[in-house]
């Protein structure tokens, strides 16, 4: 199938109420583009790309998401997705599904996430800086490095969490782990109070 052309409008494009499967979309001089009551399979959208994506009420699976800036994400779920170096920096994630997505090198600094579900996903540098975050679950998820510096939470349950490592550790209000977890944070939290380990 050929790839669809966007209708753009001074940069801005819409596409509502489409069922996509194994296409590309060229946004080729696209800056915003509003994805909303649709589904995306095997589909790519163009990495190189300056636009930036507002979604609602879609699903997302087998699509590669890699590089894309996503300014608000709304009621959506995402399956089997890669999000390597997407940046999501100030956006606002809410009612969010992300099962066995792969996420590396992305960025949530300052970002707003509120009952967001990562479930079965590899977590690698995912950068948290200063976000604001509520009701957040890691259900069998495998986290090598997550940024947690200045951030803001409320209810982040970590418990079920398959592998749990941070970048670093300053403070933990709001986070939910089990005490088998604890070992896997040790030298964390040594290094956040002053402890020495021998």
């Amino acid at each position: 199938m050929s790839d669809p052309t966007l209708s753009l409008d001074r940069g801005w494009a819409e596409l509502s109420g489409v069922a996509a499967e194994g296409q590309g979309f060229d946004l080729t001089g696209c800056t915003e583009l509003e994805l909303s009551n649709s589904s995306f399979t095997d589909v790519e959208f163009g990495e190189a790309s300056e636009a930036e994506l507002t979604v609602a009420d879609c699903r997302f699976e087998k699509c590669d998401l890699s590089g894309i800036r996503f300014a608000s994400i709304r009621r959506s779920t995402f399956v089997g997705c890669k999000f390597l170096g997407t940046d999501f920096s100030s956006g606002k994630l809410g009612d969010v599904t992300f099962d066995q997505c792969t996420l590396r090198f992305a960025n949530m600094r300052m970002a707003r996430l509120a009952r967001v579900a990562f479930t079965e996903c590899s977590i690698d540098d995912l950068d948290m800086f200063d976000a604001v975050v509520e009701d957040l679950d890691f259900t069998k998820s495998r986290i090598t490095k997550l940024g947690v510096d200045r951030l803001k939470a409320d209810r982040v349950d970590l418990r079920y969490a398959t592998e749990l490592a941070f970048a670093q550790i300053i403070r933990l209000d709001g986070f939910l782990v089990t005490e088998a977890q604890l070992p896997q944070l040790m030298h964390g939290l040594a290094q956040a109070t002053g402890l020495t380990v021998d």
